[in-house]
């Protein structure tokens, strides 16, 4: 299937659907949809588990849904309804790929709309809407088990944004919540999605390995998103600190990190430790090498302008460190082919499996 008869097909309403636009007119709401929920606990609380999702999946009650083993679920998801407040077992993603979606949470609500879309991570309390006829949303549902394989793992190495999110989503106790993006103004997302779901209902050779290639692009263009157009939450927004430390890693000091988010520098500095693993200077460290490794293979500076833009004012301190790092000097790293950047051990920001992080 091709993105023009992936636009044509989602559009019209399902028999379902229709029905379900008569009851909303009828009675001036969208239906309450509690079918693949389970209720757990002493207050009943909702719950989304993937053993259920799986038995809903084989049913095809809700949605046109298809799935890659049992650790990735793509969704359709049924317009007119709306889900109650409950948490899932998976982390899930869902794209506003036309219209609008409301979601819900304890202390805030987001009105999405075309081009945005949120991730939430597993075990967070929250309910969304789907509310109106052009209201088309896409979702993916992810298992750590699919996060697990290579699919993240080469992308914990591409800076302290990246580092911590693979290692956030991995851990099952992670004080991460959701984050809210817009893509509204760049397509790359849109034709994205089209492409999985394309892929889904029209399986060509390799499928599952395109599916993962896609899954692990999306990720690539959220750590890409600029920090304008997205918004997190966590018990403390460990990535926007990260995403500081890269950004400003030539001239970022722990004093000015403290202040530009209102900590105290001693507090700060344990709480990077215990979130990340990582002293503050080993970020800053591994920050400023990397980005010394992007002017190495993508300049034509010398060695020393670049370890001066990086915030290197001692050069033989520079070539130590850089040393230490990569095992080679600067210049036979440049001399080098770049695609030795993927498979040596060279950032500090390896994958660590869940049960060994420190986060």
């Amino acid at each position: 299937m091709d993105r023009a008869a992936f636009r044509q097909a989602i559009f019209p309403l399902t028999e379902r659907e229709q029905e379900l636009k008569r009851r909303m007119e009828q009675e001036g709401s969208a239906l309450c949809e509690d079918t693949f929920l389970s209720k757990k606990g002493q207050h009943g609380a909702y719950r989304s588990t993937n053993a259920l999702m799986v038995a809903q999946n084989q049913k095809n009650i809700l949605w046109l849904q298809s799935r890659l083993g049992e650790c990735l679920r793509l969704i359709i998801h049924t317009r007119f309804t709306r889900l109650p407040v409950h948490a899932a077992e998976f982390i899930s993603v869902n794209y506003v790929y036309s219209g609008h979606l409301t979601l819900r949470l304890p202390d805030k609500e987001f009105v999405l709309h075309e081009g945005q879309f949120y991730l939430m991570n597993a075990e967070v309390t929250h309910s969304f809407e789907i509310a109106g006829e052009e209201d088309i949303i896409l979702g993916l549902q992810l298992e750590r088990e699919f996060l697990s394989r290579e699919l993240l793992y080469d992308l914990a190495g591409n800076g302290p944004v990246a580092s911590f999110l693979t290692r956030t989503l991995m851990s099952a106790k992670s004080g991460f919540s959701y984050i809210v993006a817009d893509y509204n103004q760049d397509d790359k997302m849109k034709c994205l999605f089209e492409d999985l779901f394309c892929e889904f209902l029209d399986p060509s050779p390799c499928r599952d390995k395109l599916v993962e290639n896609y899954i692990q692009t999306f990720f690539i263009l959220l750590m890409r998103c600029p920090d304008s157009h997205i918004v997190s939450s966590s018990r403390t927004d460990m990535q926007a600190i990260l995403k500081y430390i890269q950004t400003h890693c030539a001239s970022c000091n722990l004093e000015q990190l403290a202040q530009e988010f209102h900590y105290n520098a001693k507090y700060l500095s344990a709480l990077i430790k215990k979130r990340t693993g990582y002293t503050f200077g080993d970020l800053v460290t591994s920050a400023r090498l990397e980005q010394t490794c992007h002017y190495l293979r993508h300049s034509d500076l010398s060695v020393q302008e670049i370890a001066s833009l990086c915030g290197y004012t001692n050069l033989h301190f520079f070539y130590t460190k850089f040393r230490q790092q990569f095992g080679m000097t600067p210049t036979e790293y440049r001399a080098k082919d770049a695609d030795i950047h993927t498979t040596g051990d060279l950032s500090l920001f390896e994958f660590v499996p869940a049960e060994r992080s420190a986060i």
